[in-house]
């Protein structure tokens, strides 16, 4: 691991602590004020979001059949369940939500699904995280006498000359090439942009009573699609997470004295099994304790239905039904990911260091459940600090999916675009992706994208690197120090946790805790300060620490309560010798 200490000379005073952690994130003081709805984006001024309310007006009117066509992840349903509710509970139109099977019919439109659709009657299909790379099938829908508004945010099909190519129908997309105002959003914001210009356009206001009580749900797409927590994101996370907290963020004058601002029947019902308290809500819980449970029916059923209808429903006994089920799933997703993570490992050339020898990891097994092989590659490119590519060769279909997970410095959607000749179809982004390819082409893809990496990849772009922000002394490690550190939040990709450093750390206790031992509590005296660390899932190298040495550590800060009282707690991200090779100082 390589230290990279944004402000190398040891701070002491809190104030300073938060000066720097505003220059190390190239923002100013204005990013800490608290945001009203006010400060949210007009969304009619997305790219031909008035062609696209104009559309769904006339469908309402008209009482055209209109299907919402989701995905599977977090995204995609939770996307669906804001434009369905909105549209059959407010607007009372004749919609139905339509939520691929991943195995059946695979992420995004399909031929399989508009002959559903189509034989449904439907006049209308809304996609909502998908179909932006679709333009063969949205030809295919008009053919039959079917209108398509694609709502998305992936990557754009390009043409030999590099330039986006979308489908001959609306587009509403952040990104889209003739927007005036881009906006890098989630699917789940998207969709929740087309409520709020469809309220705006009948009411005159976007942000109203019926269109801001999706706000938690535009929240946590945002975290659990690991959107940059900057601008419009930074603003609808922190308006989510008032709301699903209780905090009034609608208007002044829109609720009745007998309505409260709290979030749907259905994510209470996830809090309450998940013993996570609203009111304690923050971007942890959504990213690592809601999101996976909404993610898992998707990835152990291969059908997001359940987690689509629990966002849904309105009937307190079937969100604790749906919410238990959930949970259930979650389990058994955490189970087999560490099944088929053993399967992956297997297939890893190390060296005697236990170094990955390659600047790739490739696996592929039979018959490999789809929805978890995502998450074993992303755990993989964790551990190994690789680019990782796990398929799933489903024997009976005779095709392989996968998808990929990557490191910094390699895109895999332009790496997969290098390899398309080798493949049926890719998409996704930057660090995620999904693709399919013909059994008999698997060892050719396997050279062509290990070369793609060889070409791209440095041996210094494989070394995982800590981006530390500052050194703290003994004097700057207490609870005011914590207090000060949370006006930044919240945290996430493009605003990550503040990450810090102390040098030449005496440890003077050590104590194993859970079933195996396999976490621990250090404690330190840094400067002649003692301060407490927790560390979970220690490696064996924590074990190796020995009490009565000094050593470097990096942590993030936390608090400790107990019995009523608060202690500033640090969590332990590494520990290094006292006068380490590997620390680079960069400023």
């Amino acid at each position: 691991m390589r230290w990279n200490i944004k402000h190398p000379e040891p701070v002491e005073n809190i104030d300073d602590v938060l000066k720097i952690l505003l220059e190390n994130r190239g923002i100013d003081k204005d990013f800490l004020r608290e945001y009203t709805v006010d400060d949210l984006p007009d969304p009619m001024t997305i790219f031909d979001m008035d062609k696209c309310v104009t559309r769904i007006q006339k469908a309402i009117d008209n009482k055209e059949k209109i299907y919402i066509h989701g995905d599977f992840d977090v995204d995609g349903t939770a996307a669906t369940a804001i434009l369905w509710s909105y549209l059959y509970r407010v607007k009372n139109a004749d919609v139905m939500p339509y939520i691929p099977h991943r195995v059946d019919e695979g992420y995004g439109i399909s031929k399989k699904t508009l002959d559903t659709i189509i034989a449904e009657g439907a006049k209308l299909i809304i996609s909502v995280d998908c179909g932006v790379k679709d333009i063969e099938l949205v030809e295919y829908a008009k053919s039959h006498g079917v209108d398509v508004i694609i709502s998305d945010h992936h990557e754009f099909v390009r043409n030999e000359a590099d330039e986006p190519v979308l489908p001959d129908t609306i587009v509403i997309h952040g990104m889209h090439p003739k927007s005036k105002n881009p906006l890098i959003i989630c699917g789940g914001v998207t969709a929740w942009m087309i409520v709020c210009a469809l309220e705006y356009t009948y009411t005159g206001y976007g942000y109203t009573k019926d269109s801001l009580k999706f706000v938690d749900l535009a929240a946590i797409t945002t975290l659990s699609d690991i959107m940059p927590l900057k601008g419009v994101n930074r603003i609808i996370v922190s308006l989510g997470l008032q709301y699903m907290r209780g905090g009034l963020v609608i208007p002044q004058g829109e609720l009745s004295n007998e309505e409260k601002n709290e979030m749907s029947i259905g994510l209470l019902e996830l809090c309450k099994i998940a013993a996570v308290e609203p009111i304690n809500l923050d971007t942890y819980h959504v990213g690592f304790v809601l999101g996976p449970r909404l993610n898992a029916p998707g990835r152990v059923e291969n059908s997001a239905i359940n987690s689509l209808r629990l966002l849904c429903t309105e009937s307190p006994s079937k969100a604790k039904e749906l919410a238990k089920h959930l949970d259930e799933l979650n389990k058994k997703r955490q189970d087999m990911t560490e099944l088929y993570m053993r399967e992956v490992e297997k297939q890893i050339d190390l060296d005697e260091n236990k170094i990955v020898k390659s600047k790739i990891i490739f696996a592929h097994g039979t018959d490999w459940p789809e929805g978890i092989v995502g998450l074993v590659a992303g755990k993989i490119a964790e551990k190994y600090y690789r680019p990782t590519l796990v398929m799933s060769f489903n024997i009976h279909e005779n095709k392989v999916t996968g998808s990929a997970r990557s490191i910094k410095n390699f895109h895999l959607v332009k790496a997969l675009d290098e390899c398309k000749d080798e493949l049926v179809r890719f998409g996704g982004h930057y660090m995620a992706a999904g693709y399919t390819l013909e059994p008999s082409k698997i060892e050719s893809f396997r050279e062509k994208i290990t070369a793609v990496a060889n070409k791209i990849l440095t041996d210094e772009d494989i070394i995982p690197e800590s981006n530390i922000d500052c050194v703290l002394t003994g004097e700057a490690l207490f609870i005011n120090l914590h207090e000060k550190i949370r006006s930044l939040s919240p945290f996430g990709y493009g605003n990550t946790t503040p990450i810090f450093a102390s040098l030449k750390a005496e440890l003077i206790d050590v104590k194993y805790m859970g079933a195996n031992g396999q976490h621990a509590k250090f404690v330190w005296s840094v400067d002649g300060n003692v301060v407490e660390s927790v560390a979970f899932n220690i490696s064996d190298r924590f074990r190796k620490l020995e009490i009565g040495k000094p050593y470097d550590i990096s942590y993030n800060v936390d608090v400790n309560e107990w019995n009523g009282k608060r202690t500033l707690q640090l969590g332990l991200k590494d520990v290094i010798s006292l006068k380490p090779k590997n620390i680079e100082n960069k400023t």
